[in-house]
């Protein structure tokens, strides 16, 4: 108090604009209550977060074995066509090495062939 206010005048108080006062009171919107629980101790925070690390570990690792198993599925897909391929591949070789071993025999009965019979050409042929 100051020394010329009279000891019998309650002391002033401030007024503040209603937008003012709303901005600093921030209760609960209209349909809420206060939460009264006691907020979590570092310890329950802490082992909130360890269980959440661990869902979103665990959802990782879903997907991953999801994934892993589609591209064994896809391995699998693909050695089975290459097998498929590989013996396509050997099966026309042989008949291949099978046709030419028969030209080849049959060029060497033509070699043991005298050579006038080797050489004859008959008239009928050209013409």
């Amino acid at each position: 108090m100051s020394p010329q206010t009279p000891r019998n005048v309650p002391p002033a108080h401030t007024v503040l604009p209603v937008p003012e006062i709303l901005r600093e009171y921030k209760g609960p919107s209209p349909g809420q209550e206060f939460d009264f629980s006691p907020s979590p101790t570092p310890q329950e925070q802490t082992e909130f977060h360890r269980r959440r690390v661990l869902s979103q570990f665990q959802g990782l690792r879903l997907v991953l074995e999801e994934l892993s198993q589609k591209f064994l599925a896809r391995l699998r897909r693909l050695e089975r066509e290459i097998g498929e391929m590989q013996e396509e591949t050997v099966t026309g070789l042989t008949q291949e090495i099978s046709r030419l071993e028969i030209r080849v025999l049959e060029l060497e009965e033509k070699c043991r062939q005298p050579a006038r019979t080797f050489l004859q050409v008959t008239i009928g042929e050209h013409l």
